[in-house]
Order: C-alpha cells, then structure tokens, then sequence
C-alpha cells in the first residue's frame, strides 16, 4: 500500500491524468444502470446491474471510437457489433470489480489532489491559466456535473494504482529468462521437400466456376452503401450561441423533428447525400467531396443504425448532425462481375489440392524409410521462409514429420535436429529478454486477481439474453 501511495505523488500518476481525460472526450461519462427490470438486465457484477440498453449505448460508442480511429481502413463488418460485446462486457467488469476492490482497500483520490490535477489539465488552458470556462463548457456538453466529473477522475486514478501495483513485477527466476532466451535462439535442422506444381490437371467448366463462387462469395463481398442526411450547424460569431444553438437542434432531432423541418426552423444549412460508402465514394467508382463533411466524419454515419442519429460532431466554425436515411447491406458482388477473379481462385484451389496429395503420398513413403528427400535447412525464428512452416517447426519434437500448407504450395518437413545455444546473463539480450518475461508474468499476475475478485463479488452474465439481443436484424 504505501509503494501504490508513493507512485501517486510521481509525474507518471499525474500524468495519467491528462491521458484519462481524453478517454472522457472520446466516450463521455456513462455510469452504471441500477434497478432495470430482470428481464433488460444484461450483467450483474458485485450486485451492480447492466442493462441490455446500457450495454448498447457502449457498443454504439466504441464503434465511432473505432471509425475516429481507422477511418476508411476499417471494414465494415469488423464494426459488428457482436464483435465488441464481449470486449466491453470485459471492460466494464474489471471497471466495477477493480471500484469496489479500490475503496474495501481505502485507496482514494483525495479532492484537493484531483482538483489539481484538473487545474494542471492542458484541455483547460487558457493563456498558461485554467479556464473555469472552458471547463464548464466541456461539462455542459457532455452533461456532466462537476462532482460527477471528479468522481470519475478519482475512480481511474485509483483503479490505475492498483493495477499498476499489480503489474510491477521486481525480479524473475533466472532460470525462467534462461528458457525462453534459449528458445528464441534455437536453431532446428531440416530437411525440407516443397510441393509447388505450376499446372492444373483438371479442365475448368462453367459449373466448376459457379460452385467456387458459391462456396468462397465472403470473399466478393460489395461494401455497405448509405443514403446520409446532414445538418451544418456554423458561421454563428458567438461561440457560446453557436453551442446552444447546436444543443437546440440536436433536442429537437432527437424528438423526432425531421432534418428538413429543422433546418427551416432554425435556419441551417440541411444536406441530402447520394448513396455512398464509408469511404464517401459511389458505387460508380466516384469520389464525393465536400467543403465540411470529411470522410472521418461521414464513417460515424456507418457506426449507427438507419433513421438514428449521431450525437453533436465538432467541425471547423461549428457542428454537424448525421443521419443515415438509408441502408443498403454489404453483399456478395454478381457472379458476372467477379468470373474472371472466381477463375484464378480456381485454379489456386487445384493447386493447392495437387501439392498437398503429392506432399501426403511423400509423407507415406518417408514413414517407412525413416527420412525425407528434401534440402537441409537450419532455420532460426528470423528465417526466410513462410511463417506457417517456421510456426509447426518450432513446436515439434525431433524427429517429427509433417505437412505444412501454405497457400497453394505444401511443405514436407522432418525435424532431425535441435540446436540450443549457452545463455550468458550478462548481455543485453538477456536484459531483453528479462523484460519480456516479466510483462508476461504481469499478466498472469492481473488476470489472477481479477478471477479473484470475480469469485469474490460475483460476476453473472445473462448470455442467451445478451445473444438474442445483439442478433442481427432481418
């Protein structure tokens, strides 16, 4: 405890601090849903209930954290959101778990500290002073109290103390460095047969093409293409008008008011966009540009469902509303379009198919004889050759042999020697090394105690609910 009060006092832990409040902008302060009915329950954690809705609010907020992020280098189906459930689910425990392990400890943030903290704040800087002003203006637009605020702040502080305590590992066996330097410079002696024929045996018919296509169409996938309205909310010289002005607008929207009533209510500007995708361009090939919207600011169009829409999004000179007012799915491209990449996936596939029997045929016969006529290699895990063949290699035991796909090519491989080098602890490899390890065994450490504190406050999540939840919609 008093190693976790020292490293407060530190610049690191103060810090922490400016990086914990760009988390804030990015996601807002939600807290937690208490007293849902137990049928909108989703997880309970140390008798702290999370709604289904909750829930949801965090997925929708974590996919235009993703957009913001990658912008057009993010798929769209990689922002399912089945796939981030479990993600902050996860989060979201170790947030409860570690508050209610945090305060049974007595580890607190004082507010004088956090006030300044706060103060020290570069967001809230003014000619080198905090500004009461913009820091209320940062509240006000994401809802927040001022007490609220503060309690969020002290809540990662002290969650990051502990967790910080927990990770700092000060010495390792040095046998246990020895073992994993000793495998990272292991050399293995092969012998190495490789099966790449250039020919295909078999003659291609249209039938062979149309049953590839149906078989592989999640590789011809056509992306998602949106129809999106936009409100354009600036020019205004008061920043303070233009603000409540936005808020305004964005209560009326969120009542239900259509884009085009409230554009002529309060006099801004309202725009209807083709039918684009995240990347704005049409499905001609056409790119779209625009003078204020940019394609990061259009990719939080796609992190929402059809007739929603986004909160307040900052422009230059003011602020923009998103709403996608149509959707058309991602989905396989016509047969018709892609034949010619439907061909050459073909004759990958009978490639790959012909090497792998030859390689399996190679394999019987090198059985019986007790060795493979290949080319001996000594391979280290900085060789030039294909990852998978350097992966199986270096988790086999000597004498293994085996297969090993790549592509279209196979590989016959027989282990026939293991190679371990001295270790000397003096050296800077082993200093390396030494690092290494110990982040690894941090891990272990942290994901111990949190099984702990899941045992010891109870963790309960309602699955099949959650499941049926996040169901695609038809």
């Amino acid at each position: 405890m008093d190693k976790i009060r020292k490293w407060a006092e530190t610049k690191v832990a103060k810090f922490f601090l400016g990086v914990i409040f760009l988390s804030f902008m990015s996601f807002g302060i939600t807290g937690y849903i208490f007293g849902a009915p137990a049928k909108k329950i989703a997880l309970t954690v140390a008798d702290v209930d999370i709604s289904l809705g909750s829930l949801a609010e965090r997925v929708r907020r974590q996919k235009m954290q993703l957009q913001q992020i990658m912008g057009k280098s993010m798929p769209t189906p990689m922002l399912d959101e089945r796939m981030l459930v479990d993600q902050i689910i996860t989060n979201t425990t170790e947030r409860i778990l570690l508050d209610v392990a945090t305060r049974e400890m007595g580890l607190l943030a004082t507010a004088p500290y956090i006030l300044e903290q706060i103060k020290n704040m570069p967001e809230f800087q003014k000619d080198g002073k905090f500004s009461s002003d913009l820091f209320n203006r940062v509240l006000q637009y994401n809802g927040m109290s001022e007490k609220d605020f503060m309690a969020e702040i002290a809540g990662q502080h002290t969650r990051y103390l502990l967790r910080s305590s927990l990770e700092s590992v000060d010495a390792l066996p040095v046998v246990i460095v020895k073992g994993t330097l000793a495998v990272q410079k292991q050399e293995r002696v092969v012998s190495l047969q490789e099966f790449n024929t250039a020919s295909v045996q078999k003659d291609l018919t249209e039938a062979d093409l149309i049953a590839t296509y149906e078989q592989n169409k999640y590789r011809f996938i056509q992306p998602e293409f949106r129809q999106v309205s936009a409100l354009i909310i600036k020019d205004k010289k008061d920043k303070e008008s233009l603000l409540k002005l936005a808020e305004d607008i964005e209560n009326e929207v969120i009542g239900g008011a259509g884009f085009d009533e409230v554009a002529k209510q309060f006099n801004v500007e309202s725009v209807r966009f083709p039918l684009l995708d995240v990347s704005m361009t049409k499905k001609d090939g056409d790119v779209l540009k625009h003078p204020v919207i940019s394609k990061d600011l259009f990719c939080q169009a796609f992190a929402i469902d059809e007739g929603l829409e986004t909160t307040l999004l900052k422009i230059k000179d003011g602020f923009v509303l998103l709403r996608p007012e149509k959707v058309i799915e991602a989905m396989p491209k016509p047969f018709e379009d892609v034949k010619e990449s439907v061909r050459r996936l073909w004759t990958l596939k009978q490639k790959e198919m012909a090497n792998y029997l030859k390689a399996n045929e190679a394999l019987t016969k090198a059985q019986e004889s007790g060795k493979v006529n290949g080319l001996i290699q000594t391979l280290t895990h900085s060789s030039k050759i294909h990852p998978d063949v350097l992966a199986k290699t270096f988790t086999a035991e000597k004498g293994d042999m085996f297969i090993v796909k790549a592509e279209e090519k196979a590989f016959l491989v027989h282990l026939k020697d293991i190679k371990t080098p001295t270790i000397k602890t003096g050296s800077p490899e082993f200093k390396k090394t030494a690092d290494f390890v110990e982040k690894q065994f941090s891990g272990m450490i942290y994901d111990d105690y949190m099984s702990y504190l899941s045992e010891k406050y109870g963790v309960e999540r309602q699955d099949a609910r959650i499941q049926e939840y996040f169901a695609p919609k038809e």
